[in-house]
C-alpha cells in the first residue's frame, strides 16, 4: 500500500510532465516550422546526442533531404505528449 507521501510525489510529477509539455508547446508556436538539433535538445532538456538517439530509434522526424537535421514542430510535440 503507498503511502501518502509516495502518492503526492507521483502526483507532482505528473504536474511537472504536464507543465513541461505546455511549454514546448508555447515554445514551439512561434512561426518556425523546424527546429534544429540544439534547439530540440533545449526544448526536450536534454543532450544533443539524445536528440539524434531519438532520431535514430524513428521517436522524432527529420528532414532527409538537408545536410542538417531539422525537426519538425509536430513531431517534438507529439513526442513530448507521448512521453507523458
Amino acid at each position: 500500500m503507498p503511502l501518502l507521501r509516495d502518492v503526492g510525489q507521483q502526483q507532482s510529477k505528473a504536474a511537472k510532465k504536464k507543465t513541461s509539455t505546455m511549454e514546448i508547446q508555447e515554445k514551439c508556436s512561434n512561426n518556425s516550422l523546424f527546429l534544429t538539433v540544439q534547439q530540440t535538445a533545449e526544448l526536450l532538456q536534454v543532450s544533443q546526442k539524445s536528440v539524434y538517439r531519438l532520431l535514430n530509434r524513428g521517436l522524432l522526424k527529420a528532414s532527409p533531404y538537408l545536410r542538417h537535421k531539422l525537426i519538425s514542430r509536430k513531431s517534438v510535440v507529439a513526442f513530448s505528449e507521448a512521453c507523458t
